[in-house]
């Protein structure tokens, strides 16, 4: 199963990280031709390879296995980790108002849903 899996992720994963295979190719020391054979299914890559393209991609391991990802078990982007880090030097009054912003946008995301659902 994980074989066939591999490539059409590989693909996946990339796609989702707007990059070309010419520049996941640069990223792991490898040419273009390289990752298009992998995302082919022509060629895999090996263990210290896949971990390289775990770290690109922002994925864990267990996402090429098709694995559920647990809460704890997710890769923070950059950006991510620089917004957590923000926000724990930010005062009390930015983290409330952080969280009321939060809090807005998922009600309007929940309204939303439910808007959809009630249409369907």
């Amino acid at each position: 199963m994980f074989k066939e899996q591999l490539p059409s992720l590989m693909r996946e994963f990339r796609k989702r990280a707007n990059l070309t295979t010419y520049e996941v190719g640069e990223l792991v020391g490898k040419s273009g031709k390289t990752v298009s054979a992998w995302e082919c299914g022509r060629a895999q890559p090996d263990a210290d390879m896949l971990l390289k393209l775990c770290r690109i991609y922002h994925v864990n391991i267990g996402d090429f296995y098709g694995e559920e990802p647990e809460a704890e078990s997710f890769t923070l982007t950059d950006e991510e980790k620089q917004l957590i880090i923000d926000y724990r030097k930010s005062s009390d009054e930015m983290k409330q108002a952080i969280k009321a912003l939060l809090a807005i946008h998922g009600e309007k995301a929940g309204q939303q849903e439910e808007l959809l659902s009630s249409a369907g």
